[in-house]
């Protein structure tokens, strides 16, 4: 985004404009952290589910149980399916398959979490010097064939110098 700024009067607009650009992206950002939290407040009490489940299923002496269990997470098992100790082993790889999805997706949402949490720290980096603040004035002088090029660092006018806008 580039500003113009030449007058008092356009800076102290365009840096109003920038701190409210920022601040709904800000609020945007803090809106999708929470968002993501709590589908991991969610995806986390799925994982307990499972942990019970994997060390009822692991005790339990009773098929019904484990039929129960076994339908309780998708397999669909009848009264006539229940071959104990076979049900028994079905049911634990499905729920360590389950846990093992829950923690993928648990680490991937987290990654994302850091990756907003990173975009929130740079919200209110000077838009228009980049947050280095100064901007560099380039000047061309022509001295017949020959072209020299004068870099001139000057304070950022829209943040003063500081690199952010708040």
């Amino acid at each position: 985004m580039q500003y113009n700024v030449s007058s008092k009067k356009n800076i102290k607009s365009n840096l109003n404009e920038a701190i409210i650009i920022a601040d709904i992206r800000k609020n945007r950002v803090l809106e999708e952290i929470n968002l993501l939290n709590q589908k991991i407040l969610e995806l986390k009490s799925k994982m307990n589910l499972y942990d019970s489940l994997y060390e009822v299923t692991l005790n339990s002496k009773n098929q019904i149980t484990l039929r129960d269990i076994g339908n309780k997470i998708g397999l669909n098992i009848s009264k006539s399916q229940i071959h104990f100790n076979l049900s028994r082993e079905i049911i634990k790889d499905k729920l360590e398959r389950n846990k093992k999805r829950l923690l993928s997706q648990i680490m991937s949402i987290e990654k994302n979490i850091k990756y907003l949490e990173e975009e929130l720290s740079n919200i209110y980096i000077c838009p228009s010097c980049g947050g280095s603040g100064t901007i560099i004035k380039i000047q061309h002088h022509r001295e017949g064939r020959h072209v020299t090029t004068m870099k001139h660092p000057q304070e950022c006018s829209l943040c003063k110098g500081k690199g952010k806008i708040k």
